[in-house]
């Protein structure tokens, strides 16, 4: 679907919110992000997904390569939303969300930049990356609900998990897809599975009493044919520009995409499955606990945070076959990749000074622990032998970001990317650099 799909959605919204009694007020926003990347051990970009370029390192990136690269501090979109007032200082509300690639003009479809590459040797692939906007029409939001000042909201439909929203919150590059760990994989937003950033058939809650904020989230089973239910709570705080949150999350049946390999891609031929609609998924139920800090002072912005993520073989395994999100039809399946739950560690902490009205100067560090999940032979390994083997992964960046008008950022950057270990298992380089500079315009 193109982006004049998109368009008419939108428009179709407007004129329905427009004829809505009492009147709606109706806001349509965008953002439009495009840039240039020099990458140390970089790969060919990929329009298709998420993620276009490799901004951190890769396994398969293997050569120095300059990309045009896109949605650098954070996804391109096109959205409306609204409100209308029922009396009593109860208010409707809606959002619509699509994600946008400005490189392809197209609708953001991570699976989709995943099937590009089966069958590829490694030598050969692109820019991939597993994620919750896989096509569809609204993949970032499709939400309607109610809202009162002093009881709270409640909405329903496909929303951001309370996870995404505390790393938003509190990660010092606010999700930037270039500069950021957080941004980058979108698997911490998930509690394990980038797919899982972004919750359908949920229903949230969020309220606040005093300086405390809470907020409660619960997804129904069978959005797509598998019992994929979850939960999820949060209580904040907010005091004399101190901000923090603690969040659990619990998920069953999450996954994540990976690309085909040649024996794989004939074997889903042979069940009768589209190899071009198809890809290799690992299955695993998920439980996450995190916590997130930000302190402000005058122009000064200190954040920091931890999430500890524990991935084990699901309680419900689930069959070849069978359709995920975006309509996508899994060819693998592995239901016992954690025979010994894997245990991830994730600790971020940054800074950023304003020194101008106009400028942002940003720097973080992110650090990836992972424990080693391997069994039999390998059961203990910390070296590369085996992606189950511990390892880690370091993340530094630093980035100037000019508002040149309300409308418009200019903005340059570096990040710095090493693995370690398990992480680095199979990989061409173990280090990559990548300097980042772009424009971002909103309305």
């Amino acid at each position: 679907m193109h982006i004049r799909c998109i368009a008419a959605a939108l428009a179709a919204a407007w004129t329905v919110a427009s004829a809505a009694q009492p009147a709606a007020d109706l806001v349509l926003y965008g953002v439009v992000d495009v840039g240039v990347s020099y990458e140390l051990h970089g790969m060919p970009s990929n329009d298709s997904g998420s993620v276009g370029s490799a901004y951190l390192v890769q396994k398969g990136g293997n050569h120095a390569t300059w990309t045009l690269s896109q949605s650098g501090l954070g996804q391109s979109r096109l959205g409306a939303k609204g409100s209308a007032d029922l009396g009593g200082d109860w208010s409707a509300l809606f959002r619509l969300e699509s994600a946008i690639n400005p490189a392809g003009g197209n609708l953001t479809d991570g699976i989709g930049s995943i099937i590009r590459n089966n069958g590829l040797p490694q030598a050969q692939t692109n820019a991939f990356a597993d994620s919750s906007s896989n096509g569809q029409v609204f993949a970032r939001a499709a939400l309607a609900g109610i809202s009162h000042p002093v009881y709270g909201s409640l909405t329903a439909g496909r929303q951001s998990a309370l996870q995404g929203d505390m790393i938003a919150q509190h990660d010092p590059m606010a999700g930037a897809f270039a500069f950021s760990f957080l941004g980058f994989f979108g698997y911490p937003s998930g509690s394990g599975s980038s797919e899982v950033a972004r919750w359908d058939n949920s229903v949230k809650y969020l309220g606040s009493a005093g300086i405390f904020r809470f907020a409660a989230m619960a997804s129904f089973g069978g959005a797509v044919a598998r019992d994929d239910g979850g939960y999820a709570a949060d209580l904040g705080l907010d005091w004399k520009g101190l901000t923090a949150d603690l969040v659990h999350t619990r998920k069953q049946d999450e996954v994540s995409a990976a690309p085909l390999t040649m024996p794989q891609m004939l074997g889903a031929r042979s069940l009768g499955l589209d190899p071009g609609r198809s890809f290799a998924a690992t299955v695993f139920d998920a439980e996450s606990w995190s916590a997130g800090l930000t302190w402000h002072w005058q122009s000064v912005q200190l954040s920091g945070g931890a999430e500890i993520i524990r991935s084990a073989n699901p309680e419900h395994p689930l069959a070849l076959g069978f359709v995920d999100v975006g309509g996508y039809a899994a060819g693998a399946v592995n239901n016992a990749a954690f025979s010994h739950p894997r245990r991830q560690t994730i600790g971020w902490l940054g800074l950023r000074y304003t020194p101008l009205p106009l400028l942002d100067l940003s720097a973080a560090a992110y650090r990836l622990r992972q424990n080693s999940y391997a069994v039999g032979a390998e059961a203990g390994c910390s070296d590369g032998r085996a992606p189950a083997c511990a390892g880690n992964e370091t993340v530094l960046s630093a980035l100037a970001d000019w508002h040149l008008s309300a409308q418009l950022d200019s903005y340059a950057g570096v990040a710095y990317s090493h693995v370690v270990g398990g992480l680095a298992s199979g990989f061409y380089h173990a280090v990559n650099a990548v300097p980042t500079i772009g424009l971002r315009y909103r309305f």
